[in-house]
């Protein structure tokens, strides 16, 4: 661990203090510090402070090289979830990109940089291990999240995409080891939310937008396959200006499985993780999509009161 500039400092004025020679030149008794002897203006303090940053400097250079050199083994270093993850995110979906199985590696031909980046439609991937029943058998293996992004937003593979990819897994995923994709819509949050606000601040036609993007922030902000938990959510909510309180009275997730159902879902205590890698949150009926099975039970509520615990209607 890198030391602070006053350690260093420290370090250096303490091997000063008990040096023999520096003791009969300066004529300091034995058991002296150097704060009190030297004074925050002397030339020896001023020095001392400017080696002590000096060398601060070098050793954060130094620990962040070998930080960088740590991730690096860790990210290379072959079949671990890692590794896995890096090599999903590599996929290319293009004719004129080869990949060759006894090197793990890609040719891409004349595909420019741009070409490049768009035939990498996976744009999010998590590898964990874990259980799954794949048609009624238990398994122990990898679990695959992916999304491709689509307007800035999470979202699946299409079938085609989603069995190029499944095919190049099998190219170079270990014998023997078994292997799920998840790629479905994301996790659909609900929630009942209490908010006390001050009146004079945030009551206009505006508000319920503000906390709704203030929630909307939160979880844009969350890294694929992030874990929500109930008080960072809170505090996203309760550092919009004017809102004085947040009481989150119910929590859902309701996940995709051919569709979602109003019957389906889980009661978020404390914290969660998405299924799907991810989280979308309906704030009115313009939000379900009806064709995929959400229904009006999905939509986040809120209820408000001022200051003083009067309801407000928005």
């Amino acid at each position: 661990m890198a030391r602070s500039i006053s350690e260093i400092k420290n370090d250096i004025t303490t091997a000063f203090m008990a040096d023999e020679t520096v003791k009969e030149r300066y004529g300091f008794a034995d058991g002296t510090t150097f704060d009190s002897y030297f004074s925050i203006v002397s030339i020896e303090n001023i020095l001392f402070y400017i080696i002590a940053t000096a060398i601060y400097a070098v050793e954060q250079i130094s620990y962040a090289h070998v930080d960088a050199i740590k991730k690096t083994i860790a990210s290379e270093r072959g079949h671990t979830c890692s590794w896995y993850q890096r090599m999903v995110l590599n996929f290319l979906q293009s004719e004129q990109a080869f990949f060759d199985a006894d090197t793990n590696t890609w040719s891409t031909g004349t595909l420019s940089d741009t070409e490049i980046e768009n035939a990498q439609i996976v744009k999010a991937c998590a590898v964990t291990e874990g259980n799954f029943t794949i048609n009624n058998t238990d398994y122990f293996g990898l679990l695959i999240k992916v999304a491709t992004s689509n307007n800035g937003k999470f979202s699946v593979l299409s079938t085609s995409q989603y069995n190029a990819l499944s095919t190049y897994i099998g190219k170079f995923k270990d014998a023997g080891v078994p292997v799920m994709i998840i790629n479905q819509l994301g996790d659909v949050l609900q929630f009942n939310i209490t908010l006390w606000i001050d009146y004079s601040i945030i009551y206009n036609s505006s508000t319920a937008k503000t906390i709704h993007d203030a929630i909307r922030d939160y979880l844009a902000n969350l890294p694929f396959n992030g874990e929500l938990t109930m008080a960072g959510l809170t505090g996203a909510i309760m550092a919009v200006n004017g809102v004085e309180l947040a009481q989150i009275t119910q929590a859902r997730a309701y996940t995709y499985q051919s569709g979602y159902s109003a019957e389906r879902y889980s009661t978020i205590i404390g914290k969660v993780l998405p299924t799907s890698g991810y989280f979308d949150i309906l704030f009115d009926a313009t939000d379900v999509d009806s064709s995929i099975g959400q229904g009006n039970s999905m939509v986040t509520n809120f209820t408000y009161y001022d200051s003083e615990g009067n309801p407000l209607s928005l």
